[in-house]
């Protein structure tokens, strides 16, 4: 937001949305308002995973901006759905982000740098062409990190596992924090891919689910099962 307020103050008529819930957007929604941005900043709230893909091209350029972290462990599924709509990206140069894309794609930033944030902002919302050649770029890289290419991944191993051990029917086992809930939408559509190509598919929760989920998460048909706590089989001192 602080980036964009600069880059805004430049009068290039920007207009920002942040598509999606989170922990931080009442406090991005008080800053907006005490900078004067209403009608500038658009919040779409929460929104199904259908409806990611609309919004996203709704977009002439896609932001993903971290803060420096020491251990970036999480996989940055939002980078690959920017990719496979077709528009450029700007990202922080963190963790596997630098894998996913470059210069062809979108632009690197210094995590946390909102100088370097507003500069890439700036130089995609004045140059229509470039970031129609890099959209291009992004469609065709988006392409190479489609669900059926992830799950071809797996089943070749799956397929080995069933030589070595004889068997004959193709079985995935994932085991998870929790689940359904509401922040699995990489699994949840891994494993539809899995079983759109006929793998049949147990879920191990370690927790018993709570809270908001996806609704998307009901169109997994694997049996679910809820793990004991683990605590009762440790006996006491």
């Amino acid at each position: 937001l602080q980036a964009f307020e600069q880059a805004d103050a430049l009068d290039l008529n920007l207009r920002l949305v942040f598509i999606g819930e989170g922990p931080e957007k009442r406090g991005i929604e008080k800053r907006a308002r005490k900078h004067g941005l209403e009608g500038l900043v658009h919040f779409s709230g929460a929104v199904s995973q259908n409806q990611v893909p609309g919004l996203l091209r709704g977009c002439d350029l896609l932001a993903a901006p971290y803060l420096p972290q020491e251990h970036f462990y999480f996989s940055p599924l939002k980078i690959l759905e920017y990719l496979a709509v077709g528009r450029p990206v700007i990202a922080s140069r963190i963790g596997e982000i630098p894998d996913l894309l470059d210069e062809r794609h979108g632009r690197l930033v210094a995590p946390g740098d909102r100088g370097s944030l507003r500069d890439a902002i700036l130089e995609l919302a004045r140059d229509a062409r470039l970031r129609e050649e890099l959209g291009l770029a992004a469609a065709v890289r988006g392409e190479r990190h489609d669900w059926s290419q992830r799950v071809g991944t797996i089943l070749q191993i799956v397929q080995g596992l069933r030589t070595v051990r004889r068997q004959p029917a193709k079985r995935v086992g994932y085991v998870l924090k929790m689940f359904p809930r509401f922040s699995v939408t990489f699994i949840t559509n891994e494993i539809t891919e899995l079983e759109r190509q006929r793998v049949e598919i147990r879920v191990f929760s370690m927790k018993a689910p709570t809270g908001n989920r996806q609704e998307e998460t009901s169109r997994v048909r694997g049996r679910v099962t809820v793990l004991p706590d683990l605590r009762s089989f440790i006996a006491p001192r």
